[in-house]
């Protein structure tokens, strides 16, 4: 496996894994009660070239803690190398935070919170029909932004917590919380070197007009290069209680990978997703995907939708996709695992536990250890009742539920992926930032122990 990584990779890595291991320290002692810290973004202003508080006025220039702009002030005076710091606290918007000027390489434009959590909460109404609402939009073609700790509130009314447009690349999104959002926590379309890292994303897709998403969706991923190395990242993700409260009931899935057919390398590694509506993550139609070291629990609650799986591989001529140390723990009557309408994937060293696997051909299932995973205390959810979705714990509530006991099959039980395309250095530390084996060998799953 080659683990190139640039500076600016390392750079975003030691940030995502202090947030990672901060939040779970907390949880550990019981001290995240609502939104956890966000770690490394709000306590310094060193690096802060705009400053944004609640009371900033548009016209002031923001080039001080004491002279503070707004959100609207900052985004019109930002260029590559700016970091916007946004002052803890609440700002309510009515329409999409629109991002329409780039950054560049090794410059991106940076908006992060700062002393204190920055909360951007919708105010607005829901959209038309025919139309869809973000409360962060990245423009068309624009390049090179960074989102980091922001707390995202869609109110159950903004379609969607952050949306990348056709022909956007090099987005950022980590360590930041995105909840309420009336379809998706993150959808991106026809984008390119998309970053997810270490976000809590929470009851996505409960608006009846425009719930059809999931809460993470990289929709048709284009390529803006045709370098051979990954592209796009999903990583550490906390995901709970997506639901598709529009008429079609096909979405509600915690990530998706939809579409494209030969689309650039996705990695997503290290993903902790549980009671959602739909699949735990279904990569549809969608080639070049890498799915490592992820956690799926009880997912699939939406009686509406069809028999759901917990990592589904779907479409005839999908390839190049490689399912390798996931656990799965499935609600029973779904599937844990599912290749579907002539799919085919490579399977190595999985879990699964609860639920039905007689779907899958034999040179799977004589790969797959069907045995209890032994998680630490995960959460209780009734066997048959409809709609548990709903009432998903959250995120920042779930500490370490999912670690696996000292009996774990967990433990030592995975392999180290070989064979990866370039920077696929996230999968050498698991969702705590921990580095990876800590023992005889990789564990399997999110956590290593």
């Amino acid at each position: 496996m080659r683990l190139n990584a640039t500076r600016a990779d390392k750079k975003e890595i030691r940030f995502a894994w202090c947030f990672a291991l901060v939040v779970c320290s907390l949880a550990a002692v019981g001290a995240v009660a609502t939104t956890p810290s966000i770690a490394g973004v709000t306590r310094s202003g060193s690096s802060c070239s705009l400053y944004v508080s609640p009371t900033g006025r548009y016209s002031a220039s923001g080039r001080s803690p004491g002279n503070p702009t707004s959100l609207k002030g900052a985004r019109q005076r930002t260029k590559p190398g700016t970091v916007v710091c946004i002052r803890g606290g609440t700002y309510g918007i009515s329409s999409p935070f629109y991002v329409s000027r780039s950054g560049a390489a090794g410059k991106p434009v940076v908006f992060r919170s700062y002393r204190g959590r920055a909360v951007i909460k919708w105010r607005g109404s829901r959209p038309p029909l025919g139309s869809s609402y973000a409360v962060l939009q990245v423009g068309s073609d624009v390049h090179h932004i960074a989102f980091r700790g922001l707390v995202i509130h869609g109110a159950n009314r903004a379609s969607s917590g952050v949306k990348c447009d056709t022909g956007a690349h090099h987005l950022v999104i980590r360590g930041s919380i995105i909840r309420n959002t009336g379809a998706a926590g993150v959808i991106t379309k026809q984008c390119d070197y998309v970053k997810l890292l270490h976000n809590l994303i929470w009851h996505t897709g409960y608006d009846p007009n425009r719930g059809w998403s999931s809460g993470i969706a990289l929709n048709t991923n284009v390529w803006s290069d045709r370098r051979a190395s990954f592209h796009n990242f999903v990583i550490g993700n906390v995901i709970s209680g997506a639901s598709d409260e529009s008429s079609n009931h096909t979405e509600g899935h915690g990530i998706i990978l939809d579409r494209g057919g030969d689309v650039p390398p996705v990695l997503v590694a290290n993903n902790l997703v549980y009671e959602n509506g739909n699949h735990c993550i279904d990569v549809f139609l969608s080639d070049n995907a890498w799915i490592v070291n992820n956690t799926c629990y009880k997912n699939g609650l939406d009686l509406r939708t069809p028999q759901s799986g917990e990592i589904i591989i779907n479409g005839a001529g999908v390839s190049n996709v490689h399912v390798i140390n996931n656990v799965v723990w499935a609600w029973n009557p779904n599937y844990p695992y599912q290749l579907v309408n002539g799919a085919t994937a490579a399977f190595s060293h999985n879990i699964a536990y609860g639920g039905i696997t007689s779907q899958l051909p034999e040179r799977v299932l004589a790969n797959l250890r069907q045995i209890k995973p032994r998680f630490r205390n995960p959460p209780d959810v009734d066997p048959d009742l409809d709609q548990q979705q709903r009432t998903a714990l959250r995120p920042w509530d779930v500490g370490l539920r999912f670690l696996g006991r000292p009996t774990s099959p967990l433990i030592d039980g995975g392999v180290r992926p070989r064979n990866m395309p370039k920077r696929a250095q996230y999968v050498l530390r698991d969702i705590r930032g921990r580095l990876r084996p800590r023992g005889a060998g990789w564990d399997i799953g999110a956590y290593e122990q």
